[in-house]
């Protein structure tokens, strides 16, 4: 539900209420993704806070498995 929801505030360009949506941790990093492509042009401060939020959570695993996507 929550993906149908971002697509349609993405869609209507209502980027606040879809980043609000994409924050609610339960969702996941793809939630978070699809928002921040989206969004990159119009809220980039977001983005970088976010992307480097993600980078140092995968991180601090210490997974080597998960650095690929930490990196992304």
């Amino acid at each position: 539900m929550p993906d149908v929801l971002v697509d349609i505030h993405l869609e209507e360009q209502e980027w606040d209420a879809a980043i609000a949506i994409a924050e609610e941790r339960t969702w996941g990093y793809n939630l978070l993704e699809k928002v921040a492509n989206t969004v990159i042009p119009h809220r980039p401060n977001w983005v970088i806070r976010v992307a480097l939020e993600q980078a140092n959570d995968l991180i601090v695993q210490t997974q080597s498995k998960l650095y690929p996507a930490a990196a992304e």
